[in-house]
């Protein structure tokens, strides 16, 4: 089946730098876990489970992708990331909104602060770019 927003979304990861990649990551485990606290609001419980477990997947994609010689930023983000992971396998195995609340406030500032660093990224390439001729 044709899916075009699919589509356009696998087209924007595959073209993205590494800035937009985590800004799309975190936007993607955010909307994943919006969705998981509506379905244990309405008890849809299989749909709670796949969403947690798809913002779990990109939880652990940003674990993975640290630098550890990145210096105390990196280490820090490692250990934040596993306290989510281990909240939201709390949140899954009890079926529970409070954990993804939790998770999402740690991440909605981080999130922010990516969008930043993207729009800030994006300025300086527009500015060394120069005017098109």
């Amino acid at each position: 089946m044709y899916r075009p927003h699919e589509q356009y979304r696998r087209v924007q990861m595959e073209t993205a730098n590494s800035v937009e990649l985590v800004v799309l990551l975190y936007q993607g485990a955010v909307r994943f876990l919006n969705r998981a606290a509506m379905a244990i609001d309405r008890r849809d419980l299989p749909a709670a489970h796949a969403d947690l477990i798809r913002s779990e997947e990109i939880i652990a994609e940003l674990r993975k992708s640290l630098n550890p010689e990145a210096g105390e930023v990196a280490q820090r983000l490692h250990k934040l990331y596993t306290y989510m992971l281990e909240r939201l396998v709390t949140a899954n195995v009890a079926k529970q909104r409070k954990p993804i609340d939790e998770v999402l406030e740690l991440l909605q500032p981080l999130l922010g602060a990516w969008q930043e660093i993207a729009r800030r990224s994006h300025s300086r390439e527009m500015v060394t770019a120069g005017p098109a001729a």
